[in-house]
């Protein structure tokens, strides 16, 4: 079997070809296509640390957070923990990787509705 070295900005190319595809656009697969163009750029120029706890980071995606007093962060890369711990205090949290982005936005929660506790007064 023939192997053939192929380049970053051939892969690169190639991904965003597929991100712009024909097919209709879905939020499953754009977060499919940024997972497997991150785990394809492992498998050739391995993983990096995260910058706020120094954990080794498989899947380097940079990230943008988007804070509730409206400013924002950006990073090269998290660990699952931290990024986990950012969407749940951010607004929103933005996964980019080339012309593919996916964003978290935090929810907002129900109002509460008051319960009576059924007694008679």
């Amino acid at each position: 079997m023939h192997s053939r070295v192929v380049s970053n900005r051939v892969l690169q190319d190639y991904f965003e070809a597929l991100a712009c595809g024909p097919q209709p656009e879905s939020p499953y697969r754009t977060w499919h296509l940024i997972a497997s163009y991150a785990e394809l750029r492992y498998h050739l120029n391995g993983g990096a640390r995260c910058p706020v706890c120094r954990a080794h980071v498989r899947h380097v995606v940079s990230v943008t957070v988007k804070r509730q007093n409206d400013s924002t962060q950006q990073y090269g890369c998290l660990c699952q923990r931290c990024l986990q711990a950012e969407q749940a205090t951010a607004k929103s949290v933005v996964l980019k990787l080339g012309a593919a982005s996916w964003e978290v936005a935090k929810k907002k929660p129900l109002p509460r509705i008051a319960r009576s506790n059924g007694r008679a007064s």
